[in-house]
């Protein structure tokens, strides 16, 4: 994985700032209440970001969340999406356990027995994709260093390359699908 600062090094200088700044106040949020909620950030072409949250992201409100961040997408430069979430690591290489062949979840990363807890940042900046990731530590509560789990000028640096898929097409995996 890179480094924050050198993945952060290479934006123009809105997204830099933005970015440098919600990643900063996730932190804080995060240490304060030990939690945060999922929240998507745009920065129009003139003006302040702009904030929309959410009271939360299940499988019934997924597909209407991926949809509104598709549009500010399509219509913002810069877009950014934070929220806590669950992942397994695959361990020596080999195939997630969970994953069948074809891509489908056999058990979704929120019930699997080797699940990490974790906050994503997605940032969307023109046509490149990053996704950066801090661990979540519990009792006590902590959140890890920002890492960049993804990068799109860098794809075959990152494990992570399923990542990108997902999030373009409607944020969420084959076995998820409505």
């Amino acid at each position: 994985m890179n480094t924050l600062n050198d993945t952060l090094s290479t934006l123009n200088e809105d997204a830099r700032d933005l970015t440098r700044a919600i990643l900063e106040s996730a932190r804080k949020n995060f240490e304060d209440d030990g939690r945060l909620l999922p929240v998507a950030f745009y920065l129009p072409t003139v003006g302040k970001p702009v904030i929309v949250a959410f009271d939360r992201i299940d499988d019934e409100t997924k597909p209407r969340c991926w949809d509104l961040i598709r549009q500010f997408r399509e219509t913002h430069p810069v877009v950014l999406f934070l929220t806590e979430a669950w992942m397994v690591k695959a361990k020596n290489k080999k195939p997630l356990d969970f994953l069948n062949p074809d891509g489908t979840c056999k058990i979704m990363p929120r019930d699997h027995p080797d699940r990490e807890e974790n906050v994503t940042v997605n940032l969307w900046a023109g046509p490149r994709t990053i996704t950066f990731m801090a661990g979540i530590t519990r009792n006590p509560t902590a959140l890890g260093p920002w890492d960049t789990l993804y990068d799109s000028d860098f794809p075959k640096s990152h494990a992570a390359t399923k990542v990108e898929g997902a999030l373009m097409d409607g944020g969420h995996f084959p076995s998820q699908a409505n």
